[in-house]
Order: structure tokens, then C-alpha cells, then sequence
């Protein structure tokens, strides 16, 4: 099996970039700057006047680590800011942007990962950028490209190593931020012990959609995992089968614990049933569009060929269910204050106003993956930005989406371990496997998946 030799390789380079990051503590911070390749500094708001910033104003630094397209995601970012009170008059905004892409070279690749070094240095010598803007790479569709890994790779880790600002009281006394606008589960995702580190930006989860009267649905949703892909229901089975092995066990790890929540048997247990021939023709059912996110790119018209518009048929959609009866989000991108700026305040002016609606409707939020995270956007009366303007559901497949939110029981990050599971899958899935072979590949990414929890 080439993929796992190849995925030992990478979680080798990954433990190496990491231990440097963390132990190289005599560099020379202003040397390292030469490598800040992607930087500017963002112009005076819209409007004649392109003064210069006022005298005195306090210099913020922002990271923005995209993962895929730097150079779209800083414009993108550049433009949204501009909607920040204060910026320039107050305080100025310094942009880096980390090296990625969908597919990099080897040099590519090295640039990305010295940057994230030489920032993961700086940071934990108490310096650093005063703001992250950071997107979870997710696990690749083509398992022989090598999954990105980001400035903090297990976020909830991070969350308990004092790198980030408490944002709680902050949140509490905002008067343009209300956290309500959140769903509280992914909300909740950024906090710790009852206080918030970090502000999701976008969320997504699996579903499989077909038009409301091709199949008879189960009246007894939501269901188990098991339930699930054991179903005499067509539909209901055929959901079950078509997103990622790592959604079906809810959480995927206690970062305090440092543990994983499942055990070797029933990762084992989860594969048998996931590799399990599904029975449902495409061109019996080819209404059925199994296996797609919400959110973007695949509700927006412009991108993904699947009406979701208000001139739409009215769609079901099923999830893949966790073995809590649930379904399990993942943040896809998220923002936080590094706990060493001076300028706490000027840092959250930023944060509450691109969270704010208008600021999730600018174009930041288009070149994020699945759904802005407030939790009226998609709506015909609150339309989310796309790549080629703004895009909704119609009334009846919001109220569909509205339904499956408060099915949300478990949310998490993307991180290395959802790579090592989809790695895991796909080489299963590229052979017919014995008994033997499946547990031994099983056993073989379960020992992975506990290194990667003593490394996170």
C-alpha cells in the first residue's frame, strides 16, 4: 500500500517542522521577515481621500492562512477590512499571507512550511502576528496529493496553550456583535472550559439531497450510524455511505485528555460498514446528488450546477449521522487574537466587524469553504456572498438546512486526523481487501492517529 509509506513520510516532516517551530527560539526575528513574501499593508478605506495613516496610528500585523490560494484570499481580505471603523485614522492593518495552493512543488512546499515555522517561533517567543485569519485544510479528494497542515493544525489543542487572546469579555461587551447570530454549537466549538479562544467563520457538513416525493423518508430521524447504513431505506443507507469515514464518530478526540474517543474495533467496525457495496443506481435515482457540502462552492449557482436558488425544486436532504444520533459539523475556517498583541482592542474591532453580518456577506466570506457562520445567511431575506455575488436557498430548502442544524450534536476542526482516516478509506477502497488485510490497515492508521495525538 503506497499511500500509508507515503503518509508516514508526511506525518514524519510534519513532527520534524513542528519540534523546530517550537524549539528554535534564538532566530532572529527581524532576519526571518525577509521571507514574508505575501505582505502588504492595506490601503485607506473607499472613498477620494488616499491620505497616508495618521500620525501615531498603531501598527497591527494580520496572518492569513488560506491554505489554497493566498493571493485571492488577501484581496479578498483587504477589500472586507475596509469596512472596519477606525482603520487607518487608529491603527493600520500589515497583511502576511503563508504560501499554499492546491498543489504545490517541492519548493512550494518548503517556502509554506518554513514560513509556518518561522511564525510558530515567533509566537511562542512571544512575538507574532496580533491577528490570525486561519482556514482548516481539509482532507484532499485525490489521496496521492499531500494534505496541507496549518499554522495550528489541532486548533482545539491550541486553544489550551496560551496562545490565544480570551475573548470572552470582549464578545460580552460588543455592541455590533451578538453572539446570538451564531449556532450555538459552533459557537461553542472555540471555547474552552467555558471561555472563547477562537470565532468560527464557516462550518459545513455532508449531505445527500434529492427532490421532496422520490423517496419515502424514515419518520424516526435522526438515527445512529448504524442504524443508518444497516437501513432497509434507500435513501436514508444510501446517505450514510457517501460522506467521510471521520464525520461518522462525532467527536474525534478529548485534546485535554489528549485521546482519542474511539477505539481500534470500532474504527475497524466503522470501515466494514462503510466499504459495504451500496445498491442504489444512478440511473435509477439520478435526482439523487449523494456526497456534497453545504454551503460553497456547491449552493452557490454560479460554481456548482445544482439549482439551490429560489426558483428551485423543493429538495430533501439527508445527513450522514454519527453514532451519537447526530451529526457532526466541521469549522472550516476560523479567526483569533494572539495572546501576546498590545492591541487587544484594535484586534477585536476587527473580528466583530468582519463577523458582524455585513461583514459575512463581504468578500472574505466568498472564499471560504461551506457556510458563513451566522446563522440567518443563505436565506432569501439575508443572501450570502458568492464568487459571482450573492446566493440562497429558497424558503423551503432553507427551512430543510434550518432543520438539519438542530441535528448538530458534535463539532469539530479539521485537522490530521480527518486526513489519516480519508487517507485510510481511499486506500481501502483502491483494492478488495481480506479480513486480515482490512484489520491490519485498520491497526496500522490506528497506531498513526494515537502518535498524532501525543504530537498534537
Amino acid at each position: 500500500m503506497k499511500n500509508r509509506v507515503w503518509n508516514k513520510k508526511k506525518r514524519g516532516r510534519g513532527a520534524l517542522a513542528l519540534a523546530l517551530a517550537l524549539g528554535i527560539f534564538a532566530l532572529s526575528l527581524s532576519g526571518c521577515r525577509a521571507n514574508q513574501k505575501e505582505e502588504a499593508e492595506i490601503p485607506p478605506g473607499s472613498g477620494s481621500s488616499q491620505a497616508s495613516a495618521a500620525a501615531g496610528a498603531k501598527a497591527l500585523t494580520v496572518c492569513l492562512d488560506p491554505a489554497t490560494d493566498p493571493k485571492a484570499f488577501q484581496k479578498a481580505f483587504e477589500e472586507s477590512a475596509k469596512l472596519v471603523p477606525g482603520l487607518q485614522e487608529a491603527f493600520t492593518l500589515t497583511v502576511e499571507s503563508v504560501p499554499g495552493g492546491l498543489e504545490m512543488t517541492e519548493d512550494q512546499a518548503g517556502e509554506r512550511e518554513n514560513t509556518l515555522t518561522r511564525l510558530r517561533t515567533e509566537i511562542m517567543a512571544g512575538a507574532g502576528p496580533d491577528l490570525f485569519f486561519c482556514v482548516c485544510p481539509r482532507p484532499r479528494s485525490n489521496p496521492k496529493l499531500s494534505a496541507l497542515k496549518g499554522l495550528f493544525p489541532y486548533p482545539e489543542a491550541a486553544m489550551g496553550s496560551g496562545l490565544f487572546l480570551p475573548l470572552g469579555d470582549y464578545l460580552g461587551n460588543s455592541k455590533k456583535l451578538d453572539q446570538k447570530i451564531f449556532l450555538p454549537q459552533v459557537l461553542e466549538s472555540g471555547k474552552l472550559e467555558g471561555e472563547t479562544y477562537l470565532l468560527p467563520l464557516s462550518y459545513t457538513f455532508g449531505v445527500t439531497s434529492f427532490q421532496k416525493g422520490s423517496y419515502s423518508l424514515p419518520q424516526d430521524l435522526p438515527v445512529t450510524y448504524e442504524q443508518q447504513v444497516s437501513s432497509d431505506n434507500t435513501a436514508l443507507r444510501q446517505a450514510g455511505h457517501t460522506q467521510g469515514i471521520y464525520s461518522t464518530f462525532g467527536k474525534l478526540a478529548d485534546y485535554q485528555k489528549g485521546a482519542l474517543t474511539f477505539s481500534q474495533e470500532e474504527l475497524l467496525a466503522h470501515m466494514e460498514a462503510h466499504l459495504q457495496f451500496s445498491d442504489v443506481s444512478e440511473e435509477e435515482h439520478s435526482d439523487m446528488r449523494p456526497g456534497f457540502s453545504i454551503g460553497l462552492p456547491n449552493m452557490d449557482p454560479s460554481d456548482s450546477g445544482h439549482d439551490f436558488s429560489a426558483a428551485s425544486p423543493e429538495y430533501a436532504f439527508l445527513p450522514q449521522y454519527n453514532t451519537q444520533g447526530g451529526i457532526t459539523a466541521y469549522i472550516t475556517a476560523f479567526a483569533a487574537v494572539n495572546r501576546n498583541t498590545q492591541y487587544p482592542q484594535e484586534a477585536f474591532a476587527v473580528l466583530e466587524t468582519l463577523l458582524s453580518k455585513e461583514g459575512q456577506q463581504s468578500p472574505l466570506f466568498a472564499e471560504l469553504y461551506g457556510m458563513p457562520a451566522h446563522r440567518e445567511l443563505g436565506s432569501e431575506g439575508s443572501p450570502a456572498r458568492g464568487h459571482l455575488g450573492s446566493w440562497y436557498l429558497s424558503e423551503n430548502n432553507f427551512a430543510e438546512l434550518q432543520k438539519l442544524q438542530g441535528q448538530i450534536n458534535a463539532v469539530n476542526f479539521f485537522t490530521p486526523l480527518e486526513a489519516e482516516l480519508n487517507d485510510l478509506l481511499h486506500a481501502c477502497q483502491e483494492e478488495a481487501l481480506s479480513k486480515e488485510e482490512l484489520e491490519k490497515q485498520v491497526a496500522e492508521a490506528y497506531r498513526a492517529l494515537t502518535m498524532m495525538m501525543g504530537e498534537s
